[in-house]
């Protein structure tokens, strides 16, 4: 399940700061295999809008410049068990060959996110297309692990033999890249219904989106 709330304060000389909170879980478990996620975000907004109100409004598009920052923290675990027995034949020996093991994996990151946009929009009867430009600058940890530990064993000819395995490994990255966002959409008010549709190209990757809420 997932749940993020978005709130909007008006403050003085034109500005209005814009706070969000949001969060996911998702739990898997197939008895020998598991798989678990989770991930934080919350940040604000704060925009100040220029021109584009009162009677300018008519002719001028509004122009609103925001800062915004933005923070993501989560993890994401799995685990795996795996267990065989198959028989071999060493030296006309019959040998019975056992294999237990389990494998573990974790990734987790915290990033964050500063950024600044400008957005120009123009209000049409009850549709308000917008576009608009922004640049962001990242920093944050992502690190990663996977262990994979177990026993192999050996019987035959009158004696057992086995061995302990384990096997790890682990990684980190930094993200510390910045890029230039490409805004645009659409705000549709009908009554108290409010429809966006919007979208953002941000280098080789898109994203777009649809959401709808009453106002009363």
């Amino acid at each position: 399940p997932g749940i993020l709330v978005q709130g909007k304060l008006g403050l003085p000389w034109d500005l209005d700061l814009g706070l969000k909170y949001g969060g996911f879980s998702f739990n898997l478990n197939e008895g020998k295999a598991s798989f678990n996620a989770s991930n934080t975000v919350y940040g604000f907004e704060l925009r100040r809008q220029f021109f584009g109100k009162g009677i300018t409004g008519v002719a001028i598009p509004a122009v609103a410049l925001s800062l915004t920052y933005d923070i993501a923290s989560g993890k994401i675990d799995s685990s795996q068990t795996y267990a065989e027995t198959t028989s071999e034949t060493y030296s006309d020996i019959s040998y019975t060959q056992a294999i237990d093991s389990r494998t573990t994996g974790e990734i987790k990151w915290s990033t964050q996110s500063i950024g600044a946009k400008a957005i120009v929009s123009k209000k049409f009867l009850f549709i308000t297309p917008y576009l608009g430009i922004g640049l962001n600058k990242n920093s944050g940890t992502v690190d990663t692990s996977i262990t994979t530990t177990g026993t192999l064993s050996l019987t035959g000819g009158g004696s057992t033999q086995s061995q302990s395995v384990s096997i790890a490994g682990s990684g980190s990255d930094t993200a510390g890249d910045s890029y230039v966002r490409y805004i645009g959409g659409f705000d549709i008010n009908i009554l108290a219904l409010r429809l966006n549709l919007n979208g953002e190209l941000a280098d080789k990757y898109y994203a777009v989106g649809l959401w709808t809420h009453l106002s009363f």
